[in-house]
């Protein structure tokens, strides 16, 4: 699926730019944005499961050959799951465009931030907490099928971004929109702001217990494989596997930091992706 992004940038500057997204990224990030560290058995289930339960709203040749999400046929059509899928696609594509874009290397659901940090969850706040090498940044997400969203929409979705108590260095408004006839989004990313961090090892602490989950889920699985000496495979079902890197126990153990960089895999195809934060996703024909 191509994106076709409006880009404004952190000077305010307007952009046309565009995304590969190929299934098995969309799935990985449908599966883990926002993902809250308490549920993640559930985040393992819904890789696998939404290939499956959604595969009347990600047929390939609407997704591959048209850019754009599937209706389900008439008989089984249900707005209320129609909803929840398009709010699905908004956070799993900010998440996306997140790691093309600001190159985060990871990404969480605000309100696990939240917990972590001792806020209270009352009130509004962004869906995303999202960290780069040496930045912390909020994003509010949306996905709609409507065909337009107008400034004064963007400017309410980046009012939400900038509603939660821990300190960034700035937000973003993530819409995508047109998602079942053609996927557009807008990526609104503006000047920095300067701040002290009164949480250094925010990142580092969120992501010792995304990997220690993952290393205990790998430990529990016996159906593994090795992909380039520096992935382990473990195969959910017959249609996907996740991807681990093969240092997951050291990543349980330390985390990542601001000295960390994201991971750039040499290699991604439309079934087959990993994420910066060396998690990827691998479907079987």
């Amino acid at each position: 699926m191509i994106l076709n992004v409006e880009y404004q940038n952190k000077e305010g500057i307007f952009k046309n730019q565009k995304y590969n997204m190929s299934l098995a990224a969309f799935l990985k990030h449908a599966a883990f944005s926002g993902y809250y560290y308490t549920n993640f058995f559930r985040k393992i289930e819904k890789a696998a499961g939404l290939y499956l339960a959604y595969k009347d709203y990600i047929r390939w040749e609407s997704f591959h050959d048209n850019n754009r999400f599937s209706i389900p046929y008439t008989g089984i059509k249900d707005p209320t799951e129609k909803n929840h899928f398009s709010n699905i696609v908004g956070k799993a594509i900010a998440d996306f465009l997140s790691k093309k874009i600001d190159n985060s290397l990871y990404t969480v659901n605000y309100e696990a931030a939240m917990s972590l940090c001792g806020h209270s969850l009352l009130g509004m706040r962004p869906d995303l907490l999202a960290f780069n090498h040496d930045e912390k940044f909020a994003i509010e997400a949306k996905g709609f099928s409507r065909s337009n969203i107008s400034n004064n929409d963007m400017a309410k979705y980046k009012k939400q971004s900038k509603k939660g108590p821990i300190a960034v260095n700035f937000t973003v408004a993530s819409v995508a929109y047109n998602i079942y006839d053609c996927v557009k989004c807008k990526y609104y990313d503006p000047i920095r702001i300067n701040y002290e961090d009164n949480n250094k090892n925010l990142l580092t602490e969120l992501t010792k217990i995304y990997y220690s989950e993952i290393y205990s889920f790998y430990k529990e699985n016996q159906n593994v494989g090795y992909i380039e000496n520096d992935f382990i495979e473990i195969k959910l079902n017959r249609n996907i596997s996740l991807i681990i890197p093969r240092e997951i126990e050291d990543y349980a153990k330390k985390g990542l930091n601001l000295y960390s960089q994201p991971f750039i895999s040499n290699y991604q195809s439309d079934n087959f992706y990993i994420d910066n934060d060396r998690i990827g996703i691998k479907l079987h024909e």
